[in-house]
C-alpha cells in the first residue's frame, strides 16, 4: 500500500511537471536555467541554488538573491568578496589586505620604519630608534650626522669626539669634556688670550713676553733694561759728566762746563773733550774767555774788537774807503777802478773815447757828440765810435739808406719782389703792386679774380665757393652739390638745374616704387634710388628694392670626428619663398649629400660627425639661393679640417731610478709629455691628460689641463703590466693618444701580508677612487683575517665616492664580493649597487655581485628590497635599450635574470629549456587588450629561497618575479588579470603530510598571501602557478590535515564546460538514485 501510493503520487505530480510528445522534457522552474527532473535543478539563474534553486548562492541575500553578502571587513561592496569601500585600514577587492603602513588582522597596527622605535600611524613615529629625530624620523638628533645618524657632530673647540658634547681631544688651548675651559696660562672666548706676567703688559704665550711693563726685559721680564737698576728697576743710572739725573741719559745738573740733557754738548762759548776751552769770537785770534779778546783780527780793533781801523769799513771791516773819482779800491789811496770815464792810477785822466772836464764827452769818427755832423748827420754818438741812426739810415757812420727797414744791398729788401731806389721807396716786379714795399701780390692781368674770388699769388686767384678755381673766377661751379650728379646743368654758384625725372639741390634724388628718393625706403633703407623705379643697392644686397641678402662666414675650422652646421643668416623682409642648394666647388671630392642633412627650403647644413672629410684638407662648398622672383645669391664657404695635435716625446719613470719599473701602490710614477705640436694651431694651447689601463680597466689619473706632467701610485696588475696613457687635446677638442707599458711588481715580493695590510690601511686616509682600486688590489696578497678590517675601511670610503666614477666602483664591489663580507657592510655594498643600477652600464657585473652578496649576506626585508630596486633599476633600462626581438640573459650561481623585448602578439615564444623557466605561457591576449600592440619589455629574474628567509613562513622554492616595463623603460603594473600567467616551479622538503602552494609576496606586509594565485600540483616536487598579477611568487609548505581552503578568489574558477559537467554528474547521480528507487520498489512487489 506504502509503495502502491508512492508511487501513484509520484506520477500524479510527475504528470504535471514534464512535457514533450513523450513527456520526457521536465518542465523547470522559473528560476532553473536547465533540469534533468522536475524540481531537480541542474543549473540556476542568477544566485540561486540549491535542487529547487529556493536558496541563494553563498555570499547573496534577498528575495531575488540579487543583493551581495558584504564582508565584516566592508562598508560597501559589489558582489560576495568584491568590496568597493572597504572599512578602518582594510583595502583590496575582498579588504584582506591592510593599507600601506598598516598590519596584523584588525589592520590597525601601524607598520613603523627602520629608523623608528615606536609609531602611531604609518610615516608619524612617537619614538625614534638610536639617533634619529623626527615626525617621520628622517632626521638626527641635534648633535648627530651621517646616514645612519651615527656620527658625532664636534663643537667647534674639539678635534674628536664620541659623542655630542664628550670631546676626547680639544682644539688649541681648550679642555675638558665640553671643551668649555681654557688651559692654565690662557683666558679669553676663545682661550687665545695668554695670560701675562705682572711684569709683563703685551705676551704671546704664558712666560712669553713680548712687551714688558715699566723699565723690565727679557722673554719673562726678570731684568733690567739698559740705565736702571734696583729691585723694580726704577734707580736711573747717572752717566760720569752728570751730578744729577732723573733718568738714564736725562741729566738735570751737569758738571764743568757741560750742558743738555745727557750733559754731551758744552755750554756757549766752550768746546773741547772736557769743554775746558774758550770760543774766541770770530773777529779775535787770541782770547781769555768767552767775549774776552786779547788779539783783533784783520782790521779789527778794540778789547771786544767790534771797530775798523782808520781807512777802513764794512761789517768785517774789510772794505776800503776810496777817493770820490776812484770806484774801487784795494786799500786806503790805492785806487784799481776808476769811476765813470776816469782813467789812470789816481783816476785823473780820461778813457779813450771821451773827453772835456769831467771825461763826459763821448767820440765818433773824430767828432764829439756834441758836433753837429756826427754820425754823417744822420744819427747821435751814444758811446765811443757808436752811432745810433735815424729811421731808414744804417752803417757804422749811419752812412747807408733802407728801404722799409731792410738795407738796400739786403737781398730782403723790397719783399725780395724788387729793387731799393731810396728811403722807402721800392721798383716792384710784373704781379706786385708796386707801392709801399712790394709785398703785395697783384691779378690785375685776370680782372681782380671777377670779384669772385682772392688774389693769392700774382696773377694768380682763389674762387669763391660756387666760382670754378681756373682762370680769373668768372665761371660758376657747382663741385659742392656733386656737379649736379650728371643730371643737370650748373646755372649759379652751387645751383642745379635738373634734368627731367629728377629733383633734389643735388639732382640726386628720383622716385623708386612711389617713394621719393630722399626717403632712403624704396630701396628697403639698403641703397639708393638710382633712378626712377631703379636701386643702387649696397654690397651685398640684392633684388629690384635692395631686400634680400644672405650672409655667410667666409671661413670655418671644423673637425671630421663630431658634427658640426653651417648656418647663414637670411635677409627677405618680402616673405617671397627661397629655395637653398649647396654643393662642393673646391678641395677634395666628397659626396655631399651622404655625409649632410639639409633641405632646399632650410639654409642651414649639418655635416654628421663621421662625415670622412680629410685632416688638413680644405673644402670650399657653394650655396646658391634662390627667390622666387629669380633673384641668386651665390656665397661661399671654405672649411679647413683640422688636423689632430701630435705628441712627439713621452715617458713615465720611477723618479728614484729612471726606470720604467716600480712596486703597486708604492711607486709614485711621473708621467709626461715633453713635447707636443699642434699642426695647424697654436701648440701652447693644447691640453693634456693621462691615466692607465690595468686588467683592461681604464683609469683617468689626470682630467685635462695646461700641465705636461702628473704623478700617480698605480694597482697591481694580474700580469704585473700597465699601459700609461697620454693625450693631447687641442681648441677644436681632437685628441691623440699615445701609450708607453710599465712594469708593476707585486709588493708582496719584498713585503709580507702584514705589511701590505698595513701598506693599504694607510692608502685609505682620505683616498680617491682610484687609490680604493688600488687598496682592493693590493689586498689579494693579503689573508682573509689581515684584510677583512681594509675591506670595510674600503667600503665605508667608497660609500660617498660611489657616482663619482660608477664603472670603477663596480669593480671594487665586484672584486670584495669575492671574499666574505660581513652582513653590515654586505648591506652596505648592495645599497651602492642600487645608485649604481642606476648610472652605470655595468649590468651584468652589478647582477653578478648583486648575486655573490645575497648569498652569504643576512636575508633581511630592507636587503630585499634593495635587491628588488637593483632587479628593477637594470631591467628598466635594458627594456629602453634594448633591440626590439631580442633576449638578455644573465646567469650567476644563484640567479637568473631573462629580458625579452617584443611586440605583445610576439612575447608569447617559447623559450629553450636551458633558460631554466619551465612551462611559461604569457597571457598576450589579456595584456593585448591593457597595453594594446604595444612594444613591451617581459622580464622574469629567478632568485634563491635564501632572499625571503627573514619571513616567519619557510619558502619551499626558488623565487620569481615576474615583471612589464614599456619600451621607454617605464615599469607597467597590472593587476587583476582575467588570464594568468603561467609558469611551474620545483619544491623542496615535501613529505608524506604536507603539499605545496603557490603564494605571493606582498612588498607592502612583507607576507606571503595567496591573493591572485592559484596552484595545480604536479607531482610531490613539481608545483604550476596561475597568477593574474605582477610580482614576486614562491611556494610553502601546509599540512594536508589542517590546510583551510584557500579564499574564494583564489580558487580555480571553473569555466562553464566544467560546470556542465558538474551538473552532469549531479544528474547521472540523480538518475542512478530513481533508477535503484524503481528497482526496490519492482522488487518489492
Amino acid at each position: 500500500m506504502f509503495s502502491s501510493d508512492l508511487i501513484s503520487s509520484s506520477e500524479s505530480y510527475s504528470s504535471k511537471r514534464w512535457k514533450g510528445a513523450n513527456c520526457d522534457e521536465p518542465i523547470c522552474d522559473s528560476k532553473c536555467r536547465k533540469c534533468y527532473s522536475p524540481n531537480q535543478c541542474a543549473l540556476c539563474d542568477g544566485n540561486y541554488s540549491g535542487d529547487r534553486c529556493d536558496s541563494c548562492t553563498s555570499g547573496w541575500t534577498g528575495s531575488d538573491c540579487n543583493t551581495p553578502v558584504c564582508d565584516s571587513k566592508c562598508t560597501t561592496c559589489d558582489s560576495p568578496n568584491q568590496c568597493s569601500v572597504c572599512k578602518g585600514n582594510f583595502e583590496g577587492s575582498d579588504c584582506s589586505t591592510c593599507k600601506s603602513g598598516w598590519s596584523e588582522s584588525d589592520c590597525n597596527t601601524p607598520v613603523c620604519d627602520l629608523k623608528c622605535k615606536q609609531c602611531d600611524s604609518p610615516n608619524q613615529c612617537s619614538s625614534c630608534n638610536g639617533n634619529f629625530a623626527g615626525s617621520d624620523c628622517s632626521s638626527c638628533k641635534s648633535g648627530w650626522t651621517g646616514s645612519l645618524c651615527d656620527i658625532p657632530i664636534c663643537d667647534s673647540k674639539c678635534t674628536n669626539c664620541s659623542a655630542p658634547s664628550k670631546c676626547s681631544k680639544c682644539q688649541g688651548n681648550f679642555q675638558g669634556f665640553e671643551c668649555d675651559s681654557c688651559t692654565d696660562g690662557w683666558k679669553g672666548t676663545d682661550c687665545d688670550q695668554p695670560i701675562c706676567d705682572s711684569k709683563c703688559s703685551v705676551c704671546d704665550s704664558p712666560n712669553q713676553c713680548r712687551v714688558c711693563n715699566g723699565n723690565f726685559e727679557g722673554s719673562d721680564c726678570s731684568i733690567c733694561t739698559t740705565g736702571w737698576k734696583g729691585a723694580n728697576c726704577v734707580v736711573p743710572i747717572c752717566d760720569s759728566k752728570c751730578t744729577t739725573c732723573d733718568s738714564p741719559n736725562q741729566c738735570s745738573v751737569c758738571q764743568g762746563n757741560y750742558k743738555g740733557a745727557q750733559c754731551d754738548n758744552c755750554q756757549d762759548g766752550w768746546t773741547g773733550t772736557d769743554c775746558n776751552k774758550p770760543i774766541c769770537d770770530s773777529k779775535c785770534t787770541t782770547c781769555d774767555s768767552p767775549a774776552k779778546c786779547s788779539k783783533c783780527q784783520g782790521n779789527f780793533q778794540g778789547s771786544d774788537c767790534s771797530s775798523c781801523k782808520s781807512g777802513w769799513k764794512g761789517a768785517n771791516c774789510d772794505e776800503p774807503i776810496c777817493d770820490s773819482k776812484c770806484s774801487e779800491c784795494s786799500a786806503p789811496n790805492q785806487c784799481s777802478t776808476c769811476s765813470d770815464n776816469y782813467d789812470g792810477n789816481d783816476c785823473s785822466g780820461c778813457k779813450s773815447g771821451y773827453s772835456g772836464t769831467n771825461c763826459s764827452l763821448s767820440i765818433c769818427y773824430g767828432l764829439t757828440n756834441q758836433d753837429a755832423n756826427v754820425c754823417s748827420g744822420h744819427g747821435s754818438c751814444v758811446l765811443p765810435s757808436v752811432c745810433k741812426c735815424n729811421s731808414k739810415w744804417f752803417g757804422d757812420n749811419c752812412e747807408l739808406t733802407s728801404c722799409y727797414g731792410i738795407m738796400k744791398n739786403d737781398t730782403g729788401v723790397c719783399s725780395k719782389q724788387g729793387s731799393c731806389i731810396g728811403p722807402d721807396v721800392c721798383s716792384c716786379k710784373t704781379g706786385y703792386k708796386s707801392s709801399a714795399d712790394c709785398s703785395v701780390v697783384s691779378c690785375e692781368n685776370l680782372n681782380s679774380c671777377s670779384s669772385h674770388g682772392s688774389c693769392v699769388g700774382p696773377n694768380s686767384c682763389t674762387c669763391s665757393a660756387g666760382w670754378k678755381s681756373s682762370g680769373d673766377c668768372s665761371s660758376p661751379s657747382c663741385e659742392l652739390v656733386s656737379n649736379c650728379n650728371a643730371r643737370g646743368s650748373c646755372s649759379g654758384p652751387n645751383v642745379c638745374t635738373c634734368s627731367g625725372g629728377f629733383f633734389g639741390k643735388k639732382c640726386e634724388l628720383a622716385t623708386c616704387f612711389g617713394v621719393a628718393g630722399d626717403l632712403n625706403t624704396g630701396c628697403s633703407g639698403n641703397g639708393e634710388c638710382f633712378t626712377t623705379d631703379t636701386c643702387s643697392c649696397n654690397a651685398g644686397y640684392y633684388g629690384a628694392r635692395c631686400d634680400f641678402k644672405v650672409n655667410l662666414e667666409a671661413t670655418k675650422k671644423v673637425t671630421n670626428f663630431k658634427q658640426f652646421f653651417i648656418e647663414p643668416t637670411v635677409y627677405n623682409p618680402s616673405g617671397l619663398s627661397i629655395g637653398y642648394k649647396w654643393s662642393q666647388v673646391g678641395g677634395p671630392s666628397i659626396n655631399l649629400e651622404s655625409i649632410s642633412e639639409n633641405t632646399i627650403s632650410n639654409p642651414k647644413l649639418v655635416i654628421r660627425s663621421e662625415n670622412g672629410l680629410t685632416k688638413g684638407q680644405s673644402y670650399t662648398l657653394l650655396l646658391t639661393t634662390t627667390r622666387s622672383d629669380n633673384v641668386i645669391i651665390t656665397n661661399s664657404i671654405v672649411l679647413n679640417v683640422n688636423i689632430d695635435p701630435v705628441i712627439d716625446w713621452f715617458s713615465t719613470v720611477n723618479p728614484s731610478t729612471g726606470q720604467s719599473v716600480g712596486i703597486a701602490g708604492v711607486t709614485s710614477f711621473n708621467a709626461s709629455i715633453a713635447s707636443a705640436t699642434d699642426p695647424d694651431g697654436d701648440s701652447d694651447s693644447l691640453q693634456y691628460s693621462f691615466g692607465y689601463i690595468v686588467d683592461g680597466k681604464r683609469f683617468v689619473s689626470k682630467e685635462f689641463s695646461y700641465s705636461t706632467s702628473t704623478i700617480f701610485r698605480l694597482p697591481l696588475p694580474s700580469n704585473n703590466l700597465a699601459e700609461v696613457f697620454y693625450i693631447a687635446k687641442d681648441d677644436m677638442g681632437a685628441t691623440t693618444e699615445v701609450q708607453s707599458v710599465v712594469v708593476v711588481n707585486n709588493p708582496s715580493s719584498s713585503m709580507n701580508s702584514s705589511q701590505i695590510a698595513k701598506l693599504v690601511d694607510s692608502m685609505l686616509e682620505k683616498p680617491s677612487i682610484d687609490q680604493l682600486y688600488f687598496a682592493t688590489s693590493l689586498i689579494k696578497s693579503s689573508s682573509d683575517s689581515e684584510s677583512s678590517i681594509v675591506k670595510n675601511k674600503i667600503i665605508d670610503a667608497l660609500y660617498n665616492q660611489t657616482e663619482s666614477n660608477p664603472e670603477l666602483a663596480v669593480a671594487i664591489l665586484s672584486e670584495l664580493s669575492n671574499k666574505t663580507l660581513d652582513n653590515s657592510h654586505g648591506s652596505k655594498a648592495l645599497r651602492m649597487l642600487e645608485i649604481l643600477s642606476n648610472i652605470s652600464d655595468s649590468y651584468e657585473t652589478i647582477l653578478q655581485t648583486s648575486s655573490k652578496l645575497i648569498s652569504y649576506t643576512q636575508s633581511t626585508s630592507e636587503n630585499r628590497q634593495v635587491m628588488n630596486a637593483i632587479l628593477e633599476n637594470i631591467s628598466s633600462s635594458l627594456a629602453k635599450n634594448m633591440a626590439t626581438g631580442s633576449i638578455i640573459k644573465t646567469i650567476s650561481n644563484n640567479l637568473l635574470n631573462i629580458i625579452i623585448k617584443n611586440n605583445v602578439d610576439l612575447l608569447n615564444i617559447t623559450l629553450p629549456s636551458s633558460i631554466g623557466v619551465n612551462g611559461l605561457t604569457i597571457p598576450t591576449s589579456n595584456l593585448k587588450n591593457v597595453v594594446s600592440n604595444h612594444t613591451i619589455a617581459f622580464s622574469i629574474t629567478i632568485l634563491p629561497s635564501s632572499s625571503l628567509s627573514f619571513l616567519s613562513i619557510p619558502v619551499s622554492s626558488s623565487v620569481y618575479k615576474i615583471k612589464l616595463f614599456w619600451d621607454s623603460g617605464v615599469m607597467i603594473n597590472i593587476t587583476k588579470l582575467n588570464t594568468p600567467f603561467e609558469f611551474e616551479m620545483t619544491v623542496v622538503g615535501t613529505s608524506s603530510g604536507v603539499e605545496p602552494e603557490c603564494r605571493y609576496f606582498d612588498e607592502r606586509t612583507n607576507t606571503l598571501t595567496k591573493d591572485g594565485v592559484e596552484t595545480i600540483v604536479i607531482s610531490p616536487t613539481r608545483v604550476k602557478c596561475r597568477v593574474y598579477q605582477l610580482g614576486d611568487f614562491t611556494t610553502t609548505l601546509i599540512s594536508k590535515a589542517t590546510s583551510s581552503p584557500a579564499p574564494e578568489k583564489s580558487k580555480v574558477q571553473p569555466k562553464i564546460s566544467q560546470r556542465a559537467n558538474t551538473a552532469s554528474t549531479t544528474s547521472q547521480f540523480s538518475f542512478m538514485m530513481m533508477l535503484l528507487f524503481v528497482i526496490v520498489v519492482v522488487f518489492m512487489l
